[in-house]
């Protein structure tokens, strides 16, 4: 139980850290648990040109590559995102007096490491990539015209453009720990306060 609520704030950190702003056109929310329910009726069909419009950009974006690399930087972080979760959530509880955080406690670092794992293998999966990929197209497609994904395309074959997605793992690893620094005590605090 205490792993599956572990893996909903590791999920809802992953979500908090990826809808920064800077970052929103290019890192998709996380990936779904597997156990979740299917998506909702696919999206209509893309014109061919916002279909060849979509393609330029997402490739002028190294899109597939940035996702992977996002999705591996937010692998990399998952542990200690989700053992920050777990120590604040029973320190926090207040029905566990001092040994029973310390059992609970335990109890959790023994499953850490399997939870972690889980989690990392779906977000390292290439067919993660490739579903996320699919649905980015119909995404832009629906947001931009295709004249403005041109505009977007040609933006990011530009050195800046380009050196804006060379560092984007690297911000995006940086964002979700400021994201964690800086939401996670609030959350654990309205959620405590929730509770009163």
């Amino acid at each position: 139980m205490m792993m599956k609520k572990t893996a909903v704030t590791v999920f809802t950190a992953l979500a908090l850290a990826a809808g920064a702003p800077a970052f929103a056109q290019l890192i998709p929310p996380p990936p779904a648990p597997t156990n979740a329910p299917p998506a909702a009726a696919p999206a209509p069909a893309v014109s061919p040109a916002a279909a060849a419009s979509v393609r330029g950009l997402l490739e002028a974006m190294r899109y597939r590559e940035t996702l992977a690399a996002n999705n591996k930087a937010m692998s990399d972080q998952l542990v200690n995102v989700m053992r920050n979760q777990v120590e604040a959530s029973i320190r926090n509880n207040p029905k566990l007096d001092d040994a029973a955080r310390k059992t609970e406690m335990a109890k959790a670092e023994k499953a850490l490491p399997k939870a972690a794992a889980a989690v990392q293998g779906v977000l390292t999966d290439p067919k993660v990539v490739d579903e996320m990929y699919n649905e980015a197209s119909s995404l832009y497609a629906r947001f931009f015209t295709p004249q403005e994904m041109d505009q977007l395309a040609a933006f990011y074959r530009t050195p800046t453009g380009q050196k804006a997605l060379n560092v984007m793992p690297q911000l995006t690893a940086e964002a979700m720990k400021s994201a964690q620094r800086i939401v996670a005590p609030r959350v654990q605090a309205a959620l405590k306060q929730a509770k009163q």
